[in-house]
């Protein structure tokens, strides 16, 4: 059975890898840069699930690949993304004018939320044009993680840098 879908599967799994691969080795850099423990471990939990959803999208290569075919992932399996939920409740907007000018301790924070919520608009927009239905559920599953993600780095950079009254 041959997947359907609206664009390239090779070019959407690919763009997917290359931002996981760059999300992954920035974490371990500010992994390794930052001082305070518990932002370091978070880096390092982040790279980890990096690493995992690479090799979620290297397996659904090999098999479109070698079989012509997705394989659902036992991780995705009871994933269903609400898709046209905001990333930010409050509006991108509003988390920048949230973040303090002075806010250097938290650049990392605020870099990788940057990036996460690139990469829930890609797994979102890969859900969207998705016609097989193994292939939405995968990019759902890694939409609903840039979620998880979201609020992990938010609860960190609140932590070190509540908002003000």
């Amino acid at each position: 059975m041959t997947a359907e879908l609206t664009c390239d599967p090779f070019a959407a799994l690919n763009e997917a890898l290359c931002h996981e691969e760059e999300a992954r080795q920035f974490y371990i850099k500010a992994a390794e840069r930052t001082a305070d423990r518990s932002g370091a471990q978070m880096f390092r939990d982040l790279a980890n699930t990096a690493s995992t959803h690479i090799a979620i999208l290297e397996q659904q290569v090999e098999s479109l690949s070698n079989q012509d075919r997705w394989i659902l992932p036992e991780c995705a399996l009871g994933c269903e993304a609400d898709l046209t939920d905001p990333f930010f409740p409050r509006g991108y907007e509003a988390l920048k004018e949230a973040i303090r000018s002075n806010a250097d301790d938290n650049d990392a924070i605020i870099f990788a939320l940057e990036r996460v919520q690139k990469g829930h608009a890609m797994y979102r927009e890969a859900a969207l044009s998705a016609l097989d239905p193994i292939a939405r559920r995968i990019y759902e599953y890694l939409t609903e993680e840039a979620k998880t993600q979201r609020d992990l780095l938010m609860l960190s950079f609140e932590r070190v840098a509540p908002y003000p009254a």
